[in-house]
Order: C-alpha cells, then structure tokens, then sequence
C-alpha cells in the first residue's frame, strides 16, 4: 500500500477508522440528544444516511453510505470545571452499528463495530449579555477530552480497483483500525463537536437573550365596564387579614394539598426543531402535574393583597418537587437520519426547587356588576368569573394573566424512566448536563424564568384562555330560590288573606246587624238548623254562629301556609365577609325548604331525619286539619262521640311533633354558624343562617293548628255537658257549679297515696326539666377545610344545652327581629310551656277550686301538655346525634357549594366543612326530663279526669246513650222559655 498509494499506511486505517466513528457519533448527537425514552428498539431501526466526508489523505472520499441496527449498552456522564465553566465528560460503551459506504472509485465498503467505547469531554464557556451581572451558559463549546476504541465485528470491500487488495489484507487492516484509528477519528470529531455545539448553543441564546430584564407593560388594558377593586373587594381584604392572622391554619389547609395531582390537559403541543443535519418533529402531551412538597410552606410567608386591578399573591417554601408526566412523539422528518415509525414514548420530567420564594402580580380585571350578579354557586366556576373578566376590556382576552412574577430558588431538574434501562442512563445524563450548565448561573436562570412571563405574555394567554374555555361552560344558577315569586306570594297572601278574611266574616256574623240580634236572643232556637239533629259538632248550639264559619276558615289558611312553608324557601345560609367599614355577603350558599331537607335526607340515607321531616312535618300537619275538619263537620253515624273524643285527644297530644323540624332547623342554625374576627382589623366573616318567611309561616301555620285542635276538643266537651244535663236544667247548671264549695281534686283520689305521688312526681319533673335544659346535654364537633381556616382547635367543639343553645342564635345579632321570635318561639315551647304545665296539674289537684274552675284548669292544662315540645327537642338531639354527621356530608357534595368542596376533597383530600353531634353526659338528665314530660302529664290527666267525673256525677261509661246532637223540639224549647 506505501508503495502503490504512496501515503502513510497508518492514515489509511486511520481514515477508516474515521469513518466508522463518524457515523456511530453521527447517530448520537442527532437523534440522542433531542429524543427522550425508547431508544432500544427505535435505535436499531434507525436509516442513517451519510453525506459527502473528505477524510484526510487521497485515497477514501466518503461518496454516501446507509447505517443501521445502532445499539447502545450503557451511558455515563461526569462533571467537572467550575461553576461559570462547566464541563461535562461522556462515556459511551457497547456502541454497536451496521454500515455500508460508498467511497473512492466506486469501492463498497461495509462492516459492523461492536464493543465500541468513546469518551469525550466539552467545556462550555459563558455568554455575554446586555446585562453584564446575567451572564448565560451558552458560550463556545471547547472539546476537552476525546478517547475512542473500537471492535470490528467484520470489514468487507467490493468493486473498485484496490477492494481486492484490501480484502487480502483483510486481518492486517482490522488491527491496525481498531489500534490506531480512534486517535485519528478524535481528531477529526472533536473539531466537529466543537462547531455544532456552538452553533446550537449561540441559537438558543439567541432565544434566551431577550428574556432576560424584560419588563411588563407600562399600562394596564383598556377597561370598557366599571372593575372590581381588590384592594377594597371584602373578601380578598378579609382573606389578606386571616391569612396573616392564622399562618399555622394557612400552613395547614396548604400542607393537605401535598401531594397535589393536577389534571391531565387534553391539547398536545406540536413543535419543530431544525438542526444542520435534518428536521425533528416532537409532538408533547401533558398527561398529569404531580407537585410535592406543599407542606414545607413557611410560616406567615403566604400573603394575599389587593392591589387596583391586580392581586398580589407571594409564597416560601423549602422545597417543592413538580413532576411533569408527559406523553413524547417524535418523528424524523427529514436529513440524514429517518425512522420508518415515530418513536412514542412516556416520561416524568421533575424540577426540584429548593429555597423558592415566589411573588406573583395577577391582572384580575373583573366587571364589578358582572361579578355582584353571581350566585354562590357561579363563584365555584371558573368559566363564569372568567366571562366577568371578558366584558372588562378590550380585547376580551387581556383582563385575566399573569402581569409580573418574581421568583428566587435553586433549581435542579431529572429525568424520570425505568431503572436499570437504556433510558434511565440517557436522561440521567441529561440531568447531569442541566445541572452542570446551570448551577453557576442562578440569577439568569431566575430572570430567564421571569421575563419569560413577559415575552411569552401573549402565548401564556393563549393557553390560559383555552384551557379555561374547555371548561363546562357558566350555566344558570341552580341554587333553590323557591318555586318563583308569583306562587310563593300568591301562597302567602292566599293563606294570611283567608285568615284575615275569617276573622272578619266571623266578627260580622257575630256583632252585625243579623248577628247582634241573634246575639241578644238568648233563646236557644237562634242556634238550631236544618241537619243539627245528626250530631255535627259545628252545628251544635254551644258552638257560636261566629266560631263556625271561623273554624273552616282557619283549617283552609292553615294547609296554605304550610303548603307555602314547604315547598318555599324556609332557612338560607350566606357568607358574609367585611372588611375597612365594607360588607358582602354572597348566598344562599346553603338553602333549604321543608321538601328539600326531607329528599336531601333521604338521599344521603338520615332515614330517622327524613321521616320526621318527611311524616312529622310535611304529612302529618294536612292529616290532622283533614281529620279536625272531619271531627267538625261528620255526623254522628260518621263519627261517634267516643271516637270523636278519642280521635280530638289523640289530635291535640300529638300535634306537636310537626314541630320536630323547626328544632332541627334550630339545632342546624347553631351548627352552621362558624365566624371568624381579626384581632388587629377591621374584618371579620360570618357563616350566617337566615330563617325566612316560610319558617315562621311553618310555626304560625302549626300554632292554628293546635288552636283548632283545642277549640274542637272545647266545643265538643261543652257538647258533652249540655247534653248530659237535663234539658229544663241547661240554663241554671253552670251556676249551680259555679256556687258549688271549693275542694281540692286530690280529695276525691282514690287513695292518698295517689295525691302524694303525684305532686312529686310533677314537682320532679319540673326540677328534671328545668335542670335538663341548663346542663351541657350535647356537642356539636366541627371538622374540615373551613373549620381549620377560621377556628382555633378548641373552638372546633361547642358545647350546648337548651338554654345556650336558644341564646347562641340571637348572639351578635341584637337587630335581627326575625332570630329573636326564633329564640322566643323556642324557649316558649320547650322550656316554658313544659314547666308552667307541672305548675298548672299541681294547682290542678291541690288548689280549693270550685267545679267550674277546675274544669277550665283542666283545659288549660290539656292545651299546655298539647304545646309542650321539650320532649320534642329531646328526640331532635337524639335523631342529630346519629344522623347530622350524614347530612352535613350529602350537603356539602349535593347542594349551593358542591363545586368547591369537591375541588377541596379533590385537593386538600378533606371534607369542605363536617359536623357530628355527640351526646355528653348531661344528655341523659335531658333524656329523663323529656320522658316525665310526656308520661307525667298522661298519667296526671287520668286520674284528674275521673276525679272531675266523680264530683260531677257521672261517668263516661254512662254517656253512650245520651244524645249529641244537642238538638231539641221545639216544644220542649218553648216549655222551657
């Protein structure tokens, strides 16, 4: 060969050597340093073309050639330099590759290399930038090292002149490539690395250069519609104060959100990168965010404020951890490398920041009327604020954004894949190259971080404004406002208007001018009408012309009213935030109507709590008017009198449980009502429950109820007296009575022992009552995201008793009118009522009274045990004691805030707000009083019953063949006149 060729021979194999290192480098620094995952495979499919290469000497000129079958076993990557001059050291081993070239005189070369090693190293020096404190890592790139070997698996020559020659020398010329080529292949690579690099480097810088010192616009944009200011917004304001006030709670509702897993986008980002060999295509698709490291949050160091237009919002942490799993396609479009099918891989790519501190000014131009016209359930969609903020400016698309952020921390990204894989050792030398580059050059790697906001200002908003826009869109509001204003006003008026209306027509008939005759004619015929003489208790003589037109009336108002007060909107709970003299308040966040609060608890499976709301309260109040108008108007051979008695004393005894409802609702108030008040400000908030109409309509429709039901059962007792008496003694026997010597029921008690059982058993039940309703009997234990952020951990449980419990509603609200009848409704009917009925039985059975007084006590007791509901509130603990927990949870996924506390769980993985009722000891002396409040009373209207029988002189048993009808011949009337 020295002799024909007339050239070294080590250049020959050098130059060979050359070529084989020149494809394999080929292969790596173009498609390895841009694709990310799934080399394996992909690699060894690869179609590597090779362009024109002169080598050094005469003899081989590179014409073209095709590689393939590229394999790698192993890569490791090194540092070493300095901060501002990093260098990076690359050791590549197993490199294997199938080649065939054409080279001089149309001679085909083809071989195979296997065990193939390189190692090389390069420098990067600093770039330079308009701002000589920013330097970047982006300089020229200097090749520091370059070591190769090699192993020809086999080495072939076809056509040309000297292919035969060669081929005889075939083993010769292995040797002397695989021993002394690499030197010569260094040479030739380094200089190669060298110019590439730098130019690749010098066009990203080209890209990075502007970011750095960019600055926001001078001026925000265009407003076209009045803007909510935040800095006096109440609720950003009220926010920036508890935020301050509360880092430890701020900390924790923060540290629950980690981890936090973002969802998945949908829209693929698709990119070209162009390189002097060939053009990529890499289409990105974001499949989650994971983030960690929430939890390490800073005491104190979250703040919010408002400012104009815009909120300032800034936060320290040492050390968040984002993890970015994506979904990589990439494709080789064109140059020397082609694949016959894209590669598509999946990756995690993490930044770790350690020390991060991050201040962000967010333009949040709001339309303030667009905003003051949400409903609570609005403010928890995201495309429903964002159409606020479109009708803000012009163009729509420039009120929402990011307007400046600043950010410090010491970054440091890795690479995610399989250990122990091809891939793992590609992206751990890609995190070792990062690291390396950047690790001197923080601040512009800060300032690159930051001014790219504003640079890529326009393409941020893109993507923000279409993410937001595939969102569901901003609907209607479905909060629960009642069944509209025509019919919930038509209900109210329909059924105070037929009260009213009662009253005036019975206040006619009785003192008109008709009435006020009949009213002077004392003569019982005035009371007597066709159809009297088969019993019906409205047409009774003792029963005045004004009453029976009024009884109809009233029993018609009631089932309005309460058909108002079920379907209407009865309770409402509103956020109220205030702050620097401003109050807002945003609601119903939470709305109930009798029906709704039956099927929510149904729904969230509080059976106990949907059938006393659902029987007790909506049912149960229309059957007892039906069955009261049935006791009124049917006849005899309808309704007997011991089947009306039966019937009216069941009716009254059991009226009130329509009542349990309102005590619930009460219990509820309390439970609902979670406030929080700055200690160094003017700011506060309130979760503020708001019984409307329909709740007190609820009370006044069941107190008509229970009036009804105790004018029935008084007229029909007077019906039973005037029918008991003889007819010609009718006029003289309530005087007669009324003369009668005063004695003590309790005389005519069987045995004594009756009269000393009986006054302490009610003077113990007065005691147990009274005592029942000032000890602690129940708690109510509030947990969640909301409780967290506005109460202290000892704040968390309350503790109630009937009295506090009453008291806890008006407290902070001496204005409120509607809360303090609430109050007032509520101690009357379960304290005061309770009491004054044991004070009442006892002055019942051992006061001196005449006959007649003793039978009026005895009504006024037996409507008083008909009104007394302590033991209604009793069962209403008990049922909350096991049922609220569920309910409270049902409302905060099924109703006004379902958006937000799904996002809460979602995020902070904790309940929105949760509440439990549990019993405490006290519950059990609460317990007893209510169970003698209902057996006391029963047993006391008993033995009372047959002594007032006995001192009248008769017994009911005598009373079956009396007439009821109260109806008398006329002769019989005219002989008694």
């Amino acid at each position: 060969l020295k002799a024909q060729f007339d050239i070294p021979s080590p250049m020959l194999f050098g130059r060979l050597v050359c070529l084989c290192l020149c494809v394999s480098y080929g292969d790596l620094t173009v498609p390895g340093g841009d694709r990310i995952g799934g080399i394996g495979h992909w690699l060894q499919q690869l179609q590597i073309k090779l362009p024109y290469i002169s080598l050094p000497g005469p003899v081989i000129d590179i014409k073209g050639g095709n590689c393939t079958g590229l394999t790698i076993g192993h890569i490791a990557t090194a540092t070493s330099g300095s901060p501002k001059y990093p260098a990076i050291d690359y050791h590549l081993t197993g490199v294997r590759l199938r080649c065939k070239v054409l080279a001089h005189d149309g001679m085909l070369v083809t071989f195979g290399v296997h065990n193939t090693e390189v190692k090389y190293g390069v420098l990067v020096r600093p770039l330079q930038t308009t701002n000589p404190d920013l330097p970047i890592p982006f300089g020229p790139v200097d090749v520091t090292e370059c070591e190769a070997n090699t192993k020809l698996d086999y080495l072939d020559f076809s056509g040309g002149g000297v292919s035969s020659l060669l081929h005889d020398m075939h083993n010769s010329l292995k040797g002397v490539i695989e021993q002394q080529g690499p030197g010569v292949a260094c040479k030739i690579v380094q200089g190669y690395i060298t110019e590439q690099a730098s130019e690749i480097l010098r066009s990203q810088a080209a890209k990075l250069v502007p970011l750095l010192g960019a600055k926001a616009p001078a001026t925000l944009p265009r407003p076209v519609a009045p803007l909510t200011d935040w800095a006096l917004y109440p609720p950003v304001q009220m926010m920036r104060v508890l935020m301050k006030e509360r880092p430890v709670a701020i900390k924790q509702l923060i540290g629950l959100a980690s981890p936090m897993d973002v969802p998945q986008f949908s829209k693929p980002i698709e990119e070209y990168i162009d390189t002097s060999v060939g053009r990529i295509k890499l289409i990105t698709l974001v499949n989650f965010v994971h983030i960690e490291g929430l939890d390490t949050l800073r005491g104190g160091s979250m703040l919010l404020d408002g400012n104009g237009a815009n909120l300032d919002v800034s936060a320290a942490f040492d050390r968040v951890s984002v993890t970015v799993g994506m979904t990589v396609s990439l494709d080789l479009v064109s140059g020397q490398v082609q694949a016959t099918r894209p590669l598509v891989e999946n990756l995690n790519f993490t930044l770790d920041m350690s020390d991060i501190t991050i201040a962000l000014d967010i333009l949040a131009m709001v339309s303030k009327p667009a905003l003051d016209g949400l409903y609570v359930d609005q403010y928890q969609q995201p495309r429903c604020i964002a159409g606020c903020a479109k009708q803000a400016t012009l163009p729509w698309n420039d009120s929402l954004g990011v307007w400046k952020m600043v950010t410090s921390m010491t970054p440091a990204m890795r690479m995610g894949f399989k250990p122990g894989t091809l891939e793992a050792q590609l992206a751990a030398s890609i995190d070792t190259t990062i690291a390396a580059a950047i690790r001197g050059y923080l601040p512009a790697v800060q300032a690159v971080i930051d001014g790219a906001v504003q640079v890529q200002r326009s393409e941020l908003n893109e993507a923000m404004w279409m993410s937001i826009d595939s969102l569901p869109p901003c609907g209607p509001t479905a909060v629960y406002l009642g069944p509209g204003d025509i019919t919930s006003y038509g209900l109210l008026f329909a059924g105070l208007g037929t009260l009213v209306g009662g009253f005036v027509f019975a206040a006619w008939t009785t003192f008109g001018k008709r009435g006020l005759s009949a009213w002077k004619d004392s003569s019982p015929r005035l009371f007597l009408e066709d159809g009297e003489a088969h019993g019906v208790l409205a047409q009774h003589p003792v029963v005045p012309r004004g009453a029976k037109v009024l009884f109809p009336c009233v029993g018609f108002a009631a089932i309005v009213l309460f058909v108002y007060a079920d379907v209407c909107l009865a309770t409402s709970i509103n956020f109220v935030f205030h702050a620097n003299g401003d109050t807002l308040t945003i609601g119903p966040a939470l709305a109930f109507s009798v029906v709704i609060v039956a099927v929510d608890s149904f729904m969230a499976k509080a059976y106990l709590i949907a059938f006393c709301i659902g029987v007790m309260s909506i049912a149960w109040p229309f059957v007892k008017l039906l069955l009261l108008i049935v006791a009124w108007q049917a006849p005899n051979d309808v309704l007997s009198f011991r089947n009306r008695e039966r019937l009216l004393v069941f009716l009254d005894e059991y009226g009130k449980w329509s009542l349990i409802d309102t005590w619930l609702g009460i219990l509820a108030l309390a439970c609902y009502k979670l406030a929080w008040r700055s200690k160094s400000e003017d700011a506060w908030f309130m979760v503020d429950p708001v019984p409307q109409m329909p709740f007190f309509m609820f009370v006044v429709a069941s107190i008509l109820t229970l009036v009804l039901g105790h004018i029935a059962s008084g007229y029909h007792r007077a019906a039973v007296e005037w029918s008991h008496e003889p007819k010609s003694m009718r006029r003289d026997s309530e005087a007669e009575l009324g003369r009668a010597e005063k004695r003590r029921l309790c005389e005519l008690f069987p045995h004594d022992r009756y009269a000393t059982g009986l006054a302490v058993c009610l003077v113990l039940t007065s005691l147990i009552i009274i005592m029942g309703a000032n000890v602690v009997s129940f708690q109510m234990v509030e947990s969640g995201a909301l409780a967290t952020l506005l109460l202290e951990d000892h704040e968390t449980v309350k503790q109630y008793s009937l009295m506090s419990l009453g008291t806890s509603m008006t407290e902070g609200k001496a204005g409120n009118v509607g809360l303090h009848l609430v109050e007032f409704i509520f101690f009357v009917f379960s304290l005061y009522i309770p009491v004054a009925l044991q004070v009442c039985l006892l002055i019942l059975c051992f006061a001196p009274m005449a006959h007649t007084r003793q039978l009026l006590m005895f009504d006024i007791a037996r409507a008083l045990d008909a009104w007394a509901a302590f033991d209604v509130f009793a069962m209403a603990v008990t049922i909350s004691h096991f049922e609220f927990g569920l309910f409270s949870t049902f409302l905060m996924h099924f109703n006004n805030l379902a958006q937000g506390c799904n996002l809460v769980v979602e995020y902070l993985h904790e309940e929105c707000f949760h509440m439990e009722c549990s019993l405490t000891p006290g519950y059990f002396v609460m317990f007893l009083g209510a169970l003698l409040s209902y057996v006391v009373p029963k047993l006391s209207f008993s033995i009372c019953q047959r002594a007032l029988d006995q001192r009248s002189g008769k017994e009911m048993s005598d009373l079956d063949g009396y007439d009821m009808s109260g109806s008398a011949s006329e002769d019989e009337l005219d002989a008694e006149e």
